[in-house]
């Protein structure tokens, strides 16, 4: 695969740009670059800066440059900047390099656009063309004959790319339809998790396929690891294999059974055909290779290794070249962009036998008390609170799902064995999918279709486009493995306006690989970044694991424990269940209220919250000796006179001899 140039894509409005003008004034013309700015400078500068020289004589005052174009090499040999989609209309293609480079050798075709190798393609607006080998998978698909045939029977359909298959497709109106999986992109849709149309059943505008599964208002979306029990590639298949490790998948959504279903996320879209491993897997085939000793056998297959939806369509916005952003973005204004005060992590507690070996154990003691990857503390998926500023220290730490919380069948959990195991690899937190459109991803190194694991990649029509770089936006070393990561607003440290960034993890070195993965930095250490070229600690600890997964939302969502009025020796105070009967009182119920009277309990003479025979020598104590539980003798002045006396024996007795046992305080 040929090498392209990697870009950042920001809004013109977040950006500070410094443009040096050099050369002698007297071979200066206008220079157009794709931000629609000018600068006058000498043609060689100006091409080499990225921009588009104007023609001699020209200045910024008499030209006008256009935004958001890019460089396009048309059929005739002729390379122009325009649109992209303008560019596919056309018939043409983004040269490597994305710059018109002139005719220097006088042979009618500009330089750029010389010496490739072309096959034919079939392109999102149905057309077929011939575009660069290795172009096919980023802007469509090949012709299933491998020609292009033309428009015979006139549909706006090549007639070679007509058997493009049809998909369920959920449509941002609620309704769902079958088209080609392009279209259904196109019209800002997602295929169904469950392959088919429902029909609305339920009568709420939102065909039943179609409808997030979401709790207080929010929807967990996740992937698993490549190796994991029940996904398609486990190395020791059992029969129970079902999830593609490229794709998305809602938690608590339909049933994954084998052999397999695609995610409402599939990596369809990403290659403009589905890798290996692919779903539906009948022969159990996609089984990945144990024990080589070699990575190289994982490349044929995709992982998915970190995933994040947003709002912010950086593709669509204008191309700055990376090492022109001097000074940090401000805050982005977006439902989907949040400061990294509440996170979801997930730690790699995959070990089965050479899939890699030397990853963490599951062993490995969990905040909560556990052990990764197992029931008894929810530990799959763990929530963090942090406490700012910058460096945050962390402030709770809570279990908040196991594997059956995220999805029914990632059963069984793996409380029983490593080989049972699924680990979850990636997270994001969204209202809904339609709210945040625009999917980002990082590919796993073990896994990744010659992408670079270090990079973060847009999703488009057009096939993957590298967002960020790991050496240089984040000022990493150029084989570390992004492992997970979050578009986020930085709050900054002197308390100024929060900026645009990012945080993430790296993964950890794996043995099998001449490289480190990591970096040099630590996997247990949440990274940010404002796109500068250099990465900072977020937190002040090491969680000790290397976090696989990182999602940040708006608010906490740690379980709040509810409180109420607790009586202890007649005193009543505002607690929890648990630290009321911790301290030998009684619970009141949640949300009840301390007020005049509130621990009164006529006849409960032992103050234990309920009235039965076990009060009777606690009543007689009171008669005879003055002795009260709750230090007033309210508990034994069962007639409610204002005093102990005898004259509290038979409504004492009557308590007892007339009503079920025990009585319940109120």
């Amino acid at each position: 695969m040929r090498t392209r140039t990697t870009y950042v894509l920001i809004p013109a409005i977040a950006l500070s740009l410094t443009l040096a003008a050099t050369a002698a004034a007297q071979f200066d013309e206008a220079c157009c670059f794709p931000d629609g700015s000018c600068t006058e400078m000498k043609p060689d500068d100006c091409i080499n800066a990225g921009g588009q020289p104007q023609g001699a004589g020209t200045d910024c005052g008499n030209v006008d440059c256009p935004a958001g174009e890019v460089a396009c090499c048309l059929p005739s040999g002729f390379c122009v900047y325009t649109t992209t989609s303008q560019c596919f209309a056309s018939g043409g293609y983004v040269p490597p390099g994305g710059l018109c480079l002139g005719d220097g050798n006088s042979n009618g075709i500009d330089d750029a656009c010389e010496d490739l190798d072309l096959e034919p393609c079939c392109l999102t607006d149905g057309t077929c063309q011939l575009v660069p080998i290795g172009d096919c998978a980023f802007l469509g698909f090949p012709p299933p004959g491998g020609v292009c045939l033309g428009d015979g029977d006139g549909n706006g359909v090549d007639d070679a790319c007509e058997q493009q298959q049809t998909i369920a497709c959920c449509l941002p109106d609620g309704s769902c339809a079958i088209m080609g999986p392009f279209a259904c992109w196109a019209a800002g849709g997602f295929p169904t998790p469950g392959g088919i149309c429902l029909g609305d059943a339920n009568a709420n505008g939102i065909d039943d396929a179609c409808e997030v599964p979401t709790d207080d208002g929010y929807a967990l979306e996740f992937s698993v690891d490549i190796g994991s029990d029940r996904e398609l590639s486990d190395p020791f298949m059992d029969g129970d294999e079902g999830f593609d490790p490229g794709d998305v998948y809602w938690w608590k959504s339909l049933s994954v059974d084998p052999p397999g279903r695609d995610g409402f996320k599939d990596d369809f879209f990403i290659f403009s055909s589905d890798p290996f491993p692919d779903a539906p897997d009948a022969a159990l085939a996609t089984a990945v290779p144990v024990g080589s000793g070699s990575i190289q056998d994982y490349y044929e297959y995709f992982d998915l290794d970190g995933h994040d939806q947003i709002d912010l369509d950086l593709y669509e916005l204008q191309w700055i070249p990376p090492d022109q952003l001097s000074t940090p973005i401000p805050g982005i204004s977006s439902p989907c962009i949040h400061t990294p005060d509440h996170l979801l992590i997930s730690f790699d507690d995959d070990q089965a036998p050479g899939w890699p070996a030397g990853n963490v154990p599951v062993t490995a003691p969990s905040p909560a008390g556990g052990l990764y990857g197992m029931t008894a503390a929810a530990d799959e998926v763990i929530g963090v609170d942090l406490l700012g500023p910058i460096p945050y220290v962390i402030g709770s730490v809570y279990p908040f799902a196991n594997e059956k919380d995220v999805h029914d069948s990632l059963e069984p959990n793996p409380d029983a064995g490593e080989e049972e195991d699924d680990d979850v690899d990636s997270l994001d937190i969204v209202r809904s999918t339609y709210a945040c459109p625009v999917w980002y991803f990082s590919p796993d190194h073990e896994a990744n279709l010659t992408l670079d694991p270090g990079g973060i990649y847009q999703v488009t029509p057009f096939g993957p486009v590298q967002i960020i770089d790991e050496a240089i936006h984040l000022g990493l070393a150029e084989s570390t493995d992004i492992d997970a990561f979050e578009f986020v607003n930085i709050p900054n440290p002197d308390g100024t306006a929060a900026a645009f960034g990012i945080v993430f993890s790296v993964d950890d070195d794996d043995p099998l690989t001449a490289v480190d993965e990591s970096g040099g930095l630590s996997p247990g250490v949440v990274y940010g970044s404002l796109f500068l070229g250099t990465s900072f600690p977020i937190s002040q600890d090491d969680f000790g694991d290397d976090i696989d997964a990182i999602t940040a939302w708006i608010e906490s969502l740690e379980p709040q424990i509810p409180t109420g009025a607790c009586c202890t020796a007649g005193v009543c105070s505002i607690t929890d269940f648990a630290s009321c009967v911790a301290g030998g009182g009684y619970y009141k119920g949640d949300f009840t209220v301390c007020g005049p009277g509130a621990c009164i309990c006529r006849g409960d003479a032992n103050c234990d919250g309920v009235i039965d025979f076990g009060d009777i020598n606690a009543f007689v104590d009171a008669l005879l000796n003055g002795n009260y539980c709750d230090g007033t003798g309210e508990n034994a002045d069962v007639n409610g006179n204002g005093s102990v006396g005898f004259d509290d024996i038979n409504p004492f007795v009557n308590l007892l001899t007339t009503n079920p046992l025990p009585i319940i305080c109120p």
